[in-house]
């Protein structure tokens, strides 16, 4: 776990790594491709023949099958048991996402052709293979034969390189704050909806908001299911959400048996602190916090005192901030999953694909700051200020694109959407895997 997130019980943690190691056997059994074999001569009304090998994910094994007259090759994708706690709602909300992604947007993201929940194999997707040379981690990292070792990015790699691959990205990105929804929740295919994905098929925010912290809460953590959010709720303001996140921050504390705190006093900061968090997202602050309306916080005091003192300035310093994000009747995606792992390159670097859609809901707008960066070791230093400038690389990139998101937004407001988003990605914020881990923290390099 990264230094800035809460420990999660480490003896639950060991005996769930043992539940999916055993899970994952399972599904490597022939038995089990078989039985994907079968799901597949189902679907397709073709005999296929199993592709090796299979892929292993953070939560789902694939399978590459080949079928005659079918091009290209299909990929049966199953949750692994252990590390899905929600697999039928997450196989479902995930689905609808990137169809709806796929038919509103211009990312390329693979052609989704049945989905449902086989007896023996449990929620399944089958969709295309795409032809890729990787993932833009893997393009991106630096070479290492411990296939444990933290990612971190390759100071080989030129900067005319990075703006080629990041520009591309952010393209693609970009769109993702093009839709806007009503509730706060999870994409699920209307009532009447066809499995097979047909031109008739519609979408809604019908689901709860299935985040990657309520799976390691249940996972990891010990909370029970019945205190999460029961299925089919949803929120019509971020206030009302971030509700829901304190009292969630709160069951954590109360049912995590080991490793959250390491003292008395540590307990008791920790119990202040959620409670003051659950007390201001009652009160509806928590949705301006950071942002021109936010008149109640230590930092706009801070503001207000800056801006009264500076006589010579010709404007309030509250004027550069952003506007709050309407609290209701428009929202955004957010993926818990997104990062660089998830994009795929060709041999010549474009954008392949985007894949896995998993743990994207429907949420207020994030406060997305420049990320801090750290070199905590001396000889790191060289490599963060190199690729540290990435931000403004991609605002240049974004600012040269022929793109209209068609809201309205300045292209200001689009360029500097686009270069957080993307070194939130680059930097780790979005997902896990992120490509500097150990250069994150507190002190910031001013770059």
């Amino acid at each position: 776990m990264y230094d800035e997130q809460e420990e999660l019980d480490n003896l639950v943690w060991d005996k769930n790594d043992e539940d999916a190691e055993e899970g994952q056997n399972l599904l490597r059994l022939k038995d089990t491709c078989r039985r994907v074999e079968r799901l597949a001569e189902q679907r397709f009304g073709k005999k296929g023949s199993l592709i090796p090998p299979l892929i292993s994910g953070g939560f789902n094994i694939l399978y590459r099958l080949r079928l005659p007259d079918v091009s290209p090759d299909v990929m049966v994708r199953l949750p692994c048991p252990g590390l899905v706690p929600f697999s039928r709602e997450k196989t479902a909300q995930e689905v609808a996402t990137a169809m709806f992604l796929a038919t509103e947007t211009g990312i390329p993201i693979p052609k989704h052709h049945f989905h449902g929940r086989d007896p023996d194999l449990g929620p399944y997707i089958v969709m295309d293979r795409v032809e890729n040379k990787g993932t833009m981690s893997a393009r991106l990292t630096r070479p290492s034969e411990d296939p444990s070792a933290p990612h971190v990015l390759d100071a080989d790699i030129g900067h005319p390189v990075l703006e080629a691959i990041w520009g591309r990205a952010a393209a693609h990105l970009l769109q993702l704050s093009r839709p806007s929804f009503p509730r706060i929740g999870s994409l699920l295919e209307a009532a009447g909806g066809a499995s097979g994905g047909g031109t008739g098929t519609c979408y809604e925010v019908a689901g709860r908001p299935v985040t990657h912290n309520m799976a390691d809460m249940v996972r990891l953590a010990n909370v029970p299911r019945e205190i999460l959010p029961p299925e089919g709720r949803t929120y019509d303001t971020a206030d009302e959400w971030y509700a829901e996140l304190a009292d969630m921050h709160m069951a954590q504390l109360v049912f995590q048996h080991n490793d959250l705190v390491t003292s008395e006093d540590d307990c008791r900061n920790k119990y202040v602190a959620r409670q003051i968090f659950r007390r201001l997202a009652r009160q509806g602050k928590l949705s301006t916090f950071g942002f021109q309306q936010d008149d109640w916080s230590a930092q706009s005091q801070s503001r207000t005192t800056t801006s009264s003192s500076s006589s010579s300035s010709s404007s309030s310093s509250s004027s550069t901030l952003a506007p709050a994000p309407p609290g209701s009747h428009s929202f955004r995606l957010w993926g818990d999953d997104l990062r660089a792992g998830n994009i795929l390159l060709t041999d010549s670097d474009d954008i392949a694909a985007l894949i896995d859609w998993e743990f994207h809901i429907r949420r207020p707008d994030p406060v997305q700051p420049r990320p801090a960066v750290v070199a905590p070791h001396r000889d790191r230093r060289d490599v963060v200020v190199r690729h540290g400038r990435l931000d403004r690389h991609i605002r240049h990139a974004s600012a040269n694109m022929a793109f209209c998101d068609g809201k309205g937004r300045s292209l200001r407001d689009r360029t500097q959407l686009v270069s957080s988003t993307a070194v939130s990605v680059y930097a780790g914020e979005l997902g896990n895997g992120p490509l500097l881990p150990e250069l994150r923290g507190k002190e910031e390099l001013g770059i």
